[in-house]
């Protein structure tokens, strides 16, 4: 059963489009879809490091996959263009930089040109006093028009001064060797997929101007950012300074990170244990193969109630690791990827996003995913039509959900007066039929 509800919805996604974009002319509901998350255009960072000379660079790394890309197909050949433009301001608000880089891509497979899986990445150079800057990072589509940014908050240091100093840490994707010397590409969504619970994220930062030091001691603070931001993780390693600069790649701790946002702080002590200088970084941490909104491997469990039998949930709530509950988990949605061998489960990512969106905008009396709003929102998407009721004299507010595809036609009902609709009639009762 189901199985085929499964499928019936992975059906409605084909027909109704991924985003589920409600039709024209309801207001509401397209103030409501501006909030479901979808992955940028491009991804961005920028990070501290020394450069010539001792003077502080800032590096701006930028991956663009091509399925953001517009191709023009010339001959045998596609090829499209991009800009990335990005501008620094000061604490004023004043700017005091832009740099501008065009880059083309080619590719005579047409394949690659709508692959999520290939992307181009990039690092520039940019120069900049000590300071506090914000940075305004613009991808540019050349042919198609279409551009879109993101904006970053980024310290400068002065790293010429005599203490111990570190530069911004990184979160490692991959290595690779340029002539002889290691260098890391860094994970620019900084979303960690841990395979296990015993091995963490990689991290790489350098410290500077350290060389008079036979050892340094470096202050690791791990704080869970929820509502109540918590300190779950404390320790301290012991550095070897390599003169003035210092470079170290290290494996973080990962017994107590779970699913969740985390911020990392990295700072190095006196002998008196005064933190001399510091850097964090903010990573979130997902389920390995999962959707980059699955934080929690046991609330997405719970979560498939809506698609899942009873016996399905269970087998993956009594898994005897942490490693089996996740191929479970990860085995399941399998079954139901519209395109195997790519990067993403498109099913999965909109469910769970349909999840990530009931829950912001319909919780009240629980969960917003678990509300009567919230369980139509997930099974059917953004309804084709919406009415709205405010309160009366001796009548309460309601709203009216149809579906034309699904020919439903559901009154919700304000029960408290507070927000908390609840469904009128359940949504087989044949009364729902529109016609």
């Amino acid at each position: 059963m189901k199985d085929r509800l499964v499928k019936w919805w992975a059906k409605g996604l084909c027909i109704l489009g991924i985003w589920m974009i409600a039709l024209s002319g309801v207001s509401m509901a397209q103030s409501r879809t501006s909030n479901m998350q979808s992955q940028p255009d491009f991804e961005a960072n920028l990070f501290n490091f020394q450069g010539e000379n001792g003077e502080s660079s800032l590096t701006l790394y930028v991956r663009v996959k091509y399925s953001k890309l517009t191709f023009l197909k010339q001959r045998e050949t596609f090829t499209a263009m991009y800009e990335i433009v990005a501008s620094f301001l000061d604490s004023r608000g004043a700017m005091v930089c832009e740099k501008l880089w065009t880059d083309t891509v080619s590719t005579t497979k047409y394949a690659q040109t709508i692959s999520k899986d290939l992307a181009r990445e990039m690092s520039f150079n940019v120069n900049l006093p000590p300071g506090n800057y914000t940075a305004v990072i613009q991808f540019r589509d050349k042919e198609s028009g279409r551009s879109s940014e993101q904006r970053r908050s980024i310290s400068v240091k002065n790293f010429k001064r005599e203490e111990p100093s570190i530069s911004s840490i990184m979160i490692v994707r991959t290595e690779f060797d340029t002539a002889g010397r290691v260098e890391y590409s860094p994970n620019l969504s900084s979303v960690v997929a841990l395979s296990s619970k015993e091995v963490g994220p990689q991290v790489y930062y350098e410290v500077y101007n350290a060389e008079k030091y036979e050892t340094l001691t470096l202050k690791y603070t791990i704080t869970q950012r929820t509502r109540r931001e918590q300190v779950i993780d404390t320790y301290r390693r012991t550095l070897t300074p390599a003169g003035r600069q210092t470079r170290v790649l290290d494996t973080l701790s990962s017994q107590k990170i779970k699913g969740g946002d985390y911020l990392l702080t990295i700072g190095i002590e006196d002998k008196n244990q005064r933190i001399i200088d510091e850097s964090s970084i903010v990573f979130l941490v997902r389920v390995q193969g999962a959707s980059f909104l699955i934080q929690d491997i046991d609330k997405a469990i719970e979560q498939l109630e809506y698609i899942a039998t009873w016996e399905e949930i269970s087998k993956m709530r009594e898994a005897k690791t942490h490693e089996e509950k996740v191929r479970l988990f990860n085995e399941f949605w399998k079954r139901y990827d519209p395109s195997p061998g790519t990067e993403e489960n498109e099913l999965q990512l909109e469910y769970y996003s349909r999840i990530e969106y009931a829950n912001q905008n319909f919780s009240s009396y629980a969960e917003g995913w678990r509300t009567d709003m919230g369980r139509i929102f997930v099974k059917y998407g953004m309804p084709d039509v919406i009415e709205r009721q405010p309160p009366m004299m001796n009548q309460r507010p309601y709203e009216i959900w149809e579906y034309q595809q699904h020919n439903l036609r559901l009154i919700f009902v304000d029960v408290s007066g507070f927000g908390n609709y609840r469904l009128l009639r359940p949504e087989w009762d044949s009364r729902n039929r529109i016609r």
